[in-house]
């Protein structure tokens, strides 16, 4: 048996959201019109989260462009003010890729990462959750029709 995933907190937007999927996401006999009528807006939900977590990752994408950009500006001019120093881009760019502030800024980006692609896998499970619920909710009518008997 798997493992529990543990809830998740994610902060689109510097909002705190935290949520617990796996319980969401099952379907019960005992439940299933309740599951049924509140899966589009959960589905949504997710949808919503997913599509907020995006433009955070394309924000850190951005800031991780513009950071790389102004350190490359900033070793260049440092290795022209200096004597002797290499200028050619491949060492500026070595040490753009070592800079404390660049690192920081591509583990954030793959923080971010992480998070839309799991909100993505969350929104596919319900997608197929709503397969299930309509698999089921026609499973149980045909199981109320019943064969009907006639005796005389």
């Amino acid at each position: 048996m798997r493992e529990k995933i543990p809830e998740i907190l994610v902060k689109p937007e510097d909002k705190d959201y935290q949520t617990n999927w796996q319980e969401e996401v099952k379907i019960a006999r005992e439940t299933i019109d309740q599951n049924m009528t509140e899966q589009a807006s959960i589905y949504g939900w997710y949808g919503v989260l997913a599509a907020m977590l995006d433009k955070v990752m394309g924000r850190k994408k951005l800031d991780l462009s513009v950071l790389e950009a102004e350190l490359y500006d900033s070793y260049k001019k440092e290795a022209l003010e200096t004597p002797g120093a290499k200028s050619t881009d491949t060492a500026i760019y070595s040490k753009v890729k070592q800079d404390e502030g660049f690192i920081a800024a591509t583990l954030d980006l793959l923080e971010a990462k992480k998070n839309k692609g799991i909100f993505d896998a969350i929104v596919r499970s319900f997608e197929h959750r709503k397969e299930m619920l309509i698999n089921l909710g026609a499973k149980y009518r045909k199981e109320m029709d019943g064969d009907i008997v006639i005796k005389k």
